[in-house]
């Protein structure tokens, strides 16, 4: 299996994670936790079944963008498998499209609904070249598309401060140091990010967990540590985020 990643240029760096190639000839089969991230994916081989962790996924052969996703996730893959995929950061694909984010939410979508046209162009020029080449490629394409609007960057300051809070802070409280209502709050993170500030504290919060529980340590510490009401509250969360029942140490990675 030959499996890469690529950083894009700086400044593109606040809004996309990284880039990445997958080819191999064996079954793939991944599962992902909630992290408010989209994903391109350019599919140059056979179908895959992408969908929610537990029931039928959809059979899928085209490219697609994969909205942000509010449930745990699953991608099962046999034969030719040879992807090319761009890991959006959170909020970050917003940079790049005039459509309101919230609309693709938990949706697989067709590129062109997102990108126009000019998304065939990019899926032929990729292919057969090195990644060198197609980092070079994608830079140039999202350097194209890259536009950030004011109010853009007031929700990624927003976001910051969840985040500088562990996803603890209140979404009032929130309010009041931005001076925005709730509503206006919301009506933001669903433009940008997809959806509401409290989803994304949210998931913030569950973030944090997932990594001091790989650091080891006591559950109810941490749960508690996090604000969570108790270990049943705490537990309750982590399944409908990573679709384990009980917080473990091995869980599945957010992205390849």
């Amino acid at each position: 299996m030959s499996y890469q990643i690529y950083y894009p240029c700086e400044p593109l760096r606040p809004y996309i994670e990284n880039y990445w190639t997958l080819q191999t000839d064996h079954e793939l089969y991944h599962q992902f936790v909630v992290d408010g991230q989209a994903d391109l994916l350019l599919n140059y081989g056979s179908a895959y079944e992408r969908g929610p962790l537990y029931s039928t996924g959809e059979k899928l052969t085209a490219s697609n963008l994969d909205g942000q996703r509010q449930y745990p996730l699953k991608i099962q893959q046999t034969g030719n498998i040879d992807l090319i995929g761009v890991r959006f950061r959170v909020g970050g694909l917003a940079a790049f499209t005039t459509i309101p984010v919230f609309q693709i939410s938990n949706l697989t979508v067709d590129l062109r609904a997102v990108f126009g046209r000019s998304e065939d162009d990019l899926q032929l020029a990729l292919y057969h070249q090195p990644d060198e080449r197609r980092v070079e490629l994608l830079n140039r394409f999202f350097m194209g598309r890259l536009l950030v609007r004011d109010a853009h960057r007031l929700t990624d300051r927003i976001a910051d401060r969840v985040r500088q809070m562990g996803g603890t802070i209140a979404i009032p409280t929130l309010s009041r140091e931005f001076g925005y209502s709730p509503r206006t709050l919301d009506r933001l993170f669903g433009q940008y990010y997809g959806f509401s500030p409290k989803f994304y504290a949210r998931i913030v919060r569950f973030q944090q967990a997932l990594r001091r529980i790989k650091r080891g340590g006591s559950l109810t510490e941490i749960g508690l540590d996090l604000g969570y009401y108790d270990l049943a509250h705490f537990s309750r969360e982590f399944s409908a985020f990573s679709g384990h029942r009980h917080p473990v140490a091995n869980q599945p990675r957010g992205s390849f």
